[in-house]
């Protein structure tokens, strides 16, 4: 045999192996993308995504809630209300200690 009649087989085998893999690979990617479907769907379910919204908007209006009220203290007038209470406070302490 001359090495001209051996590379003819090879390439069909290469061939045969390349049509295998790809539909493997089709296949598989049908599955997956049925198996994504089914996840989306069982999670876009109406009583699913309203116990989502529920849950996120009770956070964030909490999240909200809290940094408004912890501006306040830190950089509004409850910073100067609890300043002036501290410094009250302290110099009733130590009044007449001078």
């Amino acid at each position: 045999m001359s090495s001209n009649t051996n590379v003819p087989l090879i390439h069909i085998t290469v061939d045969q192996m390349k049509y295998t893999i790809a539909a493997a690979l089709s296949e598989h990617c049908a599955q997956l993308d049925a198996q994504m479907q089914e996840a989306l769907n069982a999670a876009l379910k109406p009583e699913r995504l309203k116990e989502l919204l529920d849950k996120v908007a009770k956070r964030e209006i909490d999240a909200a809630i809290d940094r408004a009220v912890s501006d306040f203290y830190r950089y509004g007038k409850g910073r100067d209300v609890i300043k002036q209470l501290v410094t009250d406070e302290l110099n009733s302490r130590y009044e007449g200690q001078d």
